[in-house]
């Protein structure tokens, strides 16, 4: 793909007004502006300290570019641009928030499953799989997940297992943080656009995220029927479906319709689960290999 088929390609995908506005440099020093007030505010309060309220104010407003081939995509799911936003005013904040604000006070609030767990998670896998049980990876596309119901989602936590009596940061600090950092800028062609719809991909927020998502998500779609096993880490999940895999897959799809999911099943006792391919063998046994993507070329750079 050349430069112009490249730049058409991404200008096709601009012009979707419902996702992308247009902004000026003064819109965007209001945002820089509002970022280190909002410091200055919570290091005065108490909220924060000062080095790390200095740590998040701006002192370069260098403007993120969108950059990134938009990926391959499986049928049916419609296109996103891995808009990867770095060293933008909101994204720098973000830094600084999530390590410092966010998950002392919301991280033991969200499930810490994790993926990579892969022996343990596999082991498991074979000790509960049974005949008839269906097995199934689907992914959550983070474009696609509302702010609004990001934000709802946090708060929701926030509020049910956060005790900010003796704490000088509040819920509505943690908040008016998380509304600044999922602000997601970025440049093309000089020209200044707002992602309106989803969460950035590139943010150390968007993680967080998707895990308290998935994580309320399981709570609504298994409560009347829980599932047998479910491996989750960050945006992708693993699971074991007990003869309810396409329930399962409309339940996600209807209990949020603006939330994309893409999802797989085994075929011919095959299924592809954080980059590692799994086999169903005889006797309840399975092996592992590692799963190469399609797009794939076995290229190694040489250092």
């Amino acid at each position: 793909m050349d430069k112009a088929e490249y730049e058409a390609k991404v200008d096709n995908l601009l012009i979707d007004r419902k996702s992308y506005v247009s902004w000026t440099a003064i819109e965007l020093n209001k945002l820089v502006n509002s970022i280190n007030k909002t410091a200055d505010k919570l290091r005065k309060l108490g909220a924060l300290t000062r080095r790390e309220a200095l740590t998040t104010k701006v002192t370069d407003a260098a403007m993120a570019r969108f950059y990134g081939l938009t990926k391959v995509q499986k049928p049916g799911v419609p296109h996103t641009p891995p808009c990867l936003i770095t060293w933008h005013s909101n994204i720098w904040a973000a830094k600084v928030a999530v390590p410092a604000t966010f998950f002392p006070h919301l991280g033991f609030a969200v499930d810490s499953q994790v993926g990579w767990r892969v022996v343990d998670t596999h082991s498991e896998y074979c000790r509960r799989d049974r005949r008839g049980n269906g097995v199934i990876r689907c992914d959550l596309v983070i474009p696609s997940i509302p702010l609004a119901l990001a934000i709802d989602t946090i708060d929701g936590l926030l509020r049910k297992k956060f005790d900010e009596i003796e704490q000088k940061l509040k819920r509505e600090h943690i908040i008016e943080l998380l509304e600044l950092c999922l602000s997601a800028l970025f440049t093309f062609n000089s020209q200044i656009y707002e992602q309106k719809k989803g969460a950035p991909m590139g943010s150390p927020m968007s993680g967080l995220i998707a895990k308290a998502l998935l994580q309320k998500l399981k709570q609504l779609v298994f409560s009347s029927e829980p599932q047998k096993f479910w491996a989750r880490h960050v945006d992708d999940t693993f699971g074991i479906l007990k003869n309810h895999v396409q329930t399962c897959k409309a339940s996600l799809n209807l209990t949020c319709s603006d939330i994309h999911f893409t999802m797989e099943e085994e075929v011919n006792d095959q299924l592809p689960s954080f980059d590692v391919r799994v086999t169903k063998l005889a006797g309840g046994k399975i092996r592992t290999t590692v799963d190469r993507k399609a797009t794939n070329t076995r290229r190694i750079r040489h250092f």
